[in-house]
């Protein structure tokens, strides 16, 4: 079942429904050098996994449903490593009208990750703002969820700034514009 389903705010505090930790469609060690097999590994099959199993137990959705939701456009909205990896057709125009380039975008989701105190989330929502969460507050409107916890940045030595620089080469871009429609 697809997890943006199962999550109806409404509903969800009434019935819980079964849910699950959908597969990659790669393989652990595909993002390498962005992101290590071992990151990978650690970040999805634990603590990903434990967000969904946690959330299926319990039903809280103030911090658990937040949290498979945010992991559930994380890990999609990846794919294997590329060096030439940039943004499609449409979602080039669309930043190019949002920010002034991509260049541009990077930049503000840098700022906006290292003005993240602790933990949190960088998300870049249906109308390309860019806006940062702290924990796993709910937003609607979600297209990218770029995880900035420690977890994420670890083969970085927690530099966020090095962490998002490689990050853009692993950007599913076909995903996101799916997303759109």
């Amino acid at each position: 079942m697809n997890i943006r389903h199962t999550i109806n705010l409404v509903e969800a505090s009434q019935k819980l429904e079964k849910i699950h930790l959908n597969p990659l469609a790669y393989k652990m060690s595909a993002l390498e050098p962005c992101m290590s097999e071992n990151c990978v590994r650690v970040h999805y099959d634990i603590l990903t996994q434990r967000y969904f199993d946690k959330y299926a137990e319990t039903g809280d959705l103030f911090q658990k449903a937040g949290a498979v939701l945010h992991n559930d456009y994380y890990w999609p909205c990846m794919q294997p490593y590329s060096k030439k990896n940039s943004p499609t057709i449409l979602l080039q125009e669309m930043i190019d009208n949002s920010h002034g380039s991509f260049a541009k975008m990077q930049d503000k989701v840098l700022e906006t990750a290292l003005g993240i105190q602790g933990n949190g989330w960088v998300l870049i929502m249906q109308d390309l703002q860019i806006v940062s969460v702290q924990n796993h507050v709910i937003k609607p409107g979600i297209i990218l969820a770029i995880d900035i916890w420690e977890h994420a940045t670890v083969d970085y030595d927690y530099n966020r700034e090095k962490f998002l620089k490689n990050y853009w080469n692993i950007v599913n871009w076909k995903k996101l514009e799916s997303l759109l429609e």
